[in-house]
């Protein structure tokens, strides 16, 4: 059974409420997934995306000055909708603990199916990624006060 997955992606940075705290990017991105023989299926993801200072005494795959860390969550009109999405690496791995995807540049062990927790750079990564999901948080709220989102979306992926 082939899948393929076509992406494409809208700016939602405008018109951005001002008790809102993000310091990062808000895109729209939609997935079309799409199985031979059958109709394809759209999903929209709400993706917040922000570039984070690394310490120096974190040493990044690449010793790199900054890195990225993103939240997606699915746009749904019914948070029966939602489940469990993976963690990703660039790729999915198993790990699958929250109702949206946060993708960062985890190290992970060589099957690329789970994050290797014990590595300084993903503890960090970690905690990092608490910030900004909070942040993430807020244009979550955002969108449910204007009505694009359930009004118990919000409690429903914590």
């Amino acid at each position: 059974e082939d899948t393929h997955a076509r992406v494409e992606g809208e700016d939602e940075d405008e018109g951005q409420d001002d008790d809102v705290d993000t310091v990062g990017e808000t895109k729209t991105v939609t997935l079309r997934e799409e199985v031979e023989g059958a109709p394809g299926k759209d999903k929209v993801f709400v993706v917040y995306k922000e570039e984070v200072d690394v310490p120096d005494d974190v040493k990044p795959p690449g010793d790199r000055n900054t890195t990225w860390i993103q939240v997606a969550f699915l746009k749904t009109a019914s948070v029966a909708e939602l489940q469990l999405l993976p963690v990703t690496a660039f790729l999915p791995t198993n790990t699958r603990v929250f109702k949206f995807v946060l993708q960062a540049d985890w190290t992970v062990n060589a099957a690329r199916d789970r994050v290797v927790e014990s590595e300084a750079w993903n503890r960090w990564l970690r905690g990092a990624s608490v910030q900004v999901v909070l942040r993430a948080l807020g244009v979550v709220k955002r969108l449910v006060t204007r009505g694009e989102l359930p009004a118990d979306y919000l409690m429903a992926v914590l």
